[in-house]
C-alpha cells in the first residue's frame, strides 16, 4: 500500500511533524484561557506573539549550521527541548514570562521545522517520491485531534500547563520512535562555502509561504476566540474552530499528495489561495455557526496545499548539496508570516473586530494568486 510505504520512508522526520501539530493544536484551543491567565488584551497578546516570532525567525537562520553540528541527532534533540520549553508559556503567570517562553519555544519549533522539511526533501529526492503532503497532513490531523482534546480539557477546568505536560510526554515518546527509525543523514550543504542559493529562486515562493503561514497561524491562534465572541460559544464549541482547520488541512494535504501529484505545484497553490480567501471571508462575516464553521473548513482546505507544495517545488528545483540552504531561506522568508499573522490579527481586532482581521487575511491571499501568476 503506497501510503504505508510513504509513512515508512518518512519515519526519520514524521514524529516531529506530529509533535509540533499536537502542541500547537492544543495551544490554540487554550488561547482564551492563556490570555486571561497573563491578563493580556488582544493587542498586548498580539505584541507578545510578535516579539516571540521575531526571535524565532532570527534563530531559524542558523538552522543549517545546527543541522550539521547535531547531525543525525538534530531532530531528536530538538523534539526533547521543545517538549520541556513548551511548559514555560503555558504555565506562565504573567506576560513577561509568557513572552520569554514563547520566544524560546517558537525558536526551537522553527528550527525543527526547517531541518525536518530539509531532511524530508532529501528523502524525496533520493527515493523519487513525494512526501511533503503526507507529512504536513499528519501535522494537521495531530493539530485537529489535539485541539478537540484540549477543548474538552479546558471545558473540564484543566489548566493549559497540565495539558503541556501531556505534550512533553508525547514528545518523549515520539523522540523514542525517531531513535528506532532508519537514520536520515544530515542535509549538509557541502558547497555552501563557495556556492550560495540565488535569492531570486526563493523570494517568490518565500512570499507565498509567508502569506500561507500568516493565514494558518492567525486562524489557529484566533479562531477559537472569534467563535467564542461571535457565537457566545462554550470552550468545547470554540475549540471546534482550530479543530476544523486542522482536519480540513489534513484532508487537503492528503488530496494534494495523492490526487494532485501530477498537477503543477504553482497551479495548486493558486487555487488553494482562492479557496482559502473565500473561507476567510465567510468566517469573518458569517452570523451563524454553519457559515462560520464552513468558512474555517474552506480556509483550512485551501491553505493546506500551499506550504507543502511550495516546499516541494523549491526542493525539486534545487541541487541536493544546496537544498538545506534553499529551504532554510524560503522558510525564513515564510516564517515572517509567523510573526506578522497573529499580531496583525490582534492589532486589527484591537482597532476594530476579529472579523476585520480575517477579511485582511482574505485580501492577502488574493495578492498571492496575482504574484504567482
Amino acid at each position: 500500500m503506497k501510503i504505508l510505504n510513504d509513512v515508512i520512508l518518512s519515519r526519520p522526520v514524521l514524529p516531529a511533524f506530529v509533535m509540533l501539530g499536537a502542541a500547537f493544536g492544543g495551544f490554540s484551543a487554550y488561547v482564551p484561557d492563556i490570555k486571561s491567565q497573563i491578563s493580556a488584551s488582544d493587542g498586548v497578546y498580539g505584541m507578545a506573539m510578535l516579539v516571540a516570532a521575531i526571535g524565532s525567525v532570527i534563530t531559524m537562520w542558523l538552522a543549517p549550521k545546527l543541522d550539521v553540528i547535531l547531525g543525525d541527532r538534530a531532530i531528536i534533540v530538538l523534539m526533547g527541548l521543545f517538549g520541556v520549553v513548551f511548559l514555560i508559556p503555558t504555565f506562565a503567570p504573567v506576560l513577561v514570562v509568557f513572552t520569554l517562553g514563547m520566544i524560546v519555544a517558537q525558536s526551537i519549533a522553527g528550527t525543527t521545522d526547517v531541518i525536518m522539511n530539509a531532511r524530508l526533501s532529501q528523502i524525496e529526492s533520493r527515493n523519487g517520491v513525494k512526501l511533503m503532503g503526507l507529512n504536513h497532513a499528519l501535522f494537521s490531523f495531530a493539530y485537529a485531534i489535539s485541539a478537540v482534546i484540549a477543548g474538552f480539557m479546558r471545558g473540564a477546568g484543566v489548566p493549559a500547563g497540565e495539558f503541556a505536560l501531556g505534550v512533553l510526554g508525547l514528545a518523549v515518546l515520539l523522540a523514542w520512535v525517531t531513535t528506532v527509525a532508519p537514520k536520515a543523514s544530515a542535509a549538509i550543504d557541502q558547497a555552501s562555502d563557495h556556492v550560495s542559493v540565488p535569492w531570486a529562486i526563493v523570494i517568490v515562493p518565500g512570499f507565498a509561504i509567508m502569506v500561507a503561514f500568516m493565514t494558518e497561524l492567525a486562524s489557529e491562534a484566533w479562531s477559537a476566540l472569534h467563535i467564542e465572541r461571535v457565537l457566545s460559544a462554550s470552550a468545547e464549541l470554540s475549540a471546534l474552530g482550530p479543530a476544523i482547520l486542522g482536519a480540513t488541512m489534513g484532508i487537503g494535504r492528503l488530496v494534494g499528495q495523492y490526487a494532485l501529484h501530477n498537477v503543477s505545484e504553482i497551479k495548486v497553490v493558486r487555487l488553494g489561495a482562492v479557496v482559502s480567501a473565500v473561507g476567510a471571508l465567510a468566517a469573518a462575516n458569517g452570523s451563524g455557526p454553519v457559515l462560520i464553521y464552513t468558512g474555517f473548513a474552506l480556509l483550512g482546505a485551501g491553505v493546506s496545499v500551499m506550504v507543502p507544495m511550495l516546499f516541494a517545488h523549491v526542493g525539486k528545483i534545487t541541487p541536493e548539496h544546496l537544498r538545506t540552504q534553499a529551504i532554510s531561506r524560503v522558510a525564513v522568508i515564510g516564517y515572517i508570516g509567523f510573526f506578522l499573522g497573529p499580531p496583525m490579527m490582534g492589532f486589527l481586532s484591537e482597532w476594530g473586530t476579529l472579523s476585520a482581521s480575517f477579511t485582511a487575511i482574505a485580501a492577502l491571499l488574493i495578492v498571492v494568486t496575482a504574484v504567482l501568476r
